[in-house]
Parts: structure tokens; C-alpha cells; sequence
């Protein structure tokens, strides 16, 4: 998908991609080098999913950090 997205920036095609890039303590080292690499922009997701039943029961982790990851 990575690769894709590259190419799609070739293109001159804007492209975002949400992920994230940590969560529960598991680092997506791929994902932060693809955009280092590549020197996109990444905007934090700073919202509230506490009430989202997909998020962990523990309310005093701030373990996941979302971001949407452009090229504009």
C-alpha cells in the first residue's frame, strides 16, 4: 500500500492516509520511516474515543496515537 501511495505522489495526485503510529506500546516503525523517507505531512488526531466500545477499557492509557498523513 506504502508503495502505491508513492506512486500516486509521483503523479502529483494527493493522497491521506489515517493510521497510527502507536498503540498500546507497539511502535509502527515502518510507517514513521516511510514518512521520514518520503517527508510527508502528518497531522495529529487529537479527539476523544472514549466512548467507542473498540477502545481498550482502560481509560487512563493514553497509549494510541492516531494520524492522518498527507502530501498536501
Amino acid at each position: 500500500m506504502l508503495n502505491i501511495i508513492n506512486q500516486l505522489n509521483k503523479n502529483k495526485i494527493r493522497f491521506a492516509l489515517s493510521n497510527v503510529i502507536n498503540h498500546k506500546g507497539k511502535i509502527n516503525d515502518i510507517l514513521i520511516k516511510w514518512i521520514d523517507e518520503n517527508k510527508y505531512n502528518v497531522n495529529y488526531i487529537d479527539y476523544n474515543y472514549s466512548n467507542c466500545n473498540y477502545h481498550t477499557l482502560d481509560k487512563n492509557t493514553d497509549s494510541t496515537i492516531e494520524v492522518l498523513i498527507t502530501n498536501y
